[in-house]
C-alpha cells in the first residue's frame, strides 16, 4: 500500500495532478479550458489519493489511476484516443522524471531510503522530479508549436 498523508495530498498529489493534466492538453493538443482543467485536476488529486489508500500493490494504482484519468478526460471533451495516448506519454514522463530524480539524489549521495522515513524531506526530495517533469512538458509544447507551424507555412 502506498498511503499518504493529507500534507502530501496538498504538497504533492494536487501539483503533481495539475502538471500532469497542463501535459495531457499539451500532448493530445487540445484547446485548454480552465474549468475543465481545475475540475479535471481536483477530482483525479482525490481520486489518486483514494486509490492510494486501498490495499493493493504497488502499480495496480497507476493502472487504476490511467483508467479514470481517461474517463475524466472524456468527460471534459478530449476524445478518447487523444485520452489514451496522452495519458499514457504523461504516466512514462511522469515515471521517467521521478527514476531521474532518484538517480540525481544518489549521485549526490542522498541515502533516499532513510530521507524518505521523513514527511517533509520526502515531498522536498521528490520536487525535483516535478520540477523536472514541468520543463519537459514546456520544451514538449514549444516543439509542438513549432512543428505546427511548419506544417501550416508548408501547406
Amino acid at each position: 500500500m502506498l498511503k499518504l498523508t493529507t500534507i502530501e495530498f496538498f504538497f504533492r498529489v494536487i501539483p503533481e495532478m495539475m502538471i500532469f493534466m497542463w501535459g495531457v492538453y499539451v500532448i493530445s493538443r487540445e484547446r485548454f479550458k480552465l474549468k475543465n482543467y481545475i475540475f479535471a485536476t481536483l477530482i483525479l488529486s482525490v481520486i489518486t489519493f483514494g486509490v492510494r489508500e486501498l490495499p493493493i500493490h504497488y502499480g495496480v494504482h497507476t493502472i487504476i489511476n490511467n483508467v479514470v484519468t481517461i474517463c475524466i478526460l472524456i468527460v471534459v471533451g478530449i476524445p478518447i484516443v487523444k485520452g489514451i495516448y496522452s495519458t499514457l506519454a504523461m504516466t512514462l514522463l511522469l515515471l521517467g522524471c521521478e527514476m531521474l530524480n532518484y538517480v540525481l539524489l544518489s549521485m549526490i549521495g542522498v541515502n533516499i531510503e532513510i530521507q524518505l522515513d521523513n514527511l517533509m524531506m520526502k515531498i522536498i526530495l521528490s520536487t525535483p522530479s516535478l520540477i523536472i517533469l514541468t520543463i519537459f512538458i514546456y520544451l514538449i509544447n514549444k516543439f509542438l508549436e513549432k512543428k505546427e507551424g511548419m506544417d501550416s507555412v508548408s501547406n
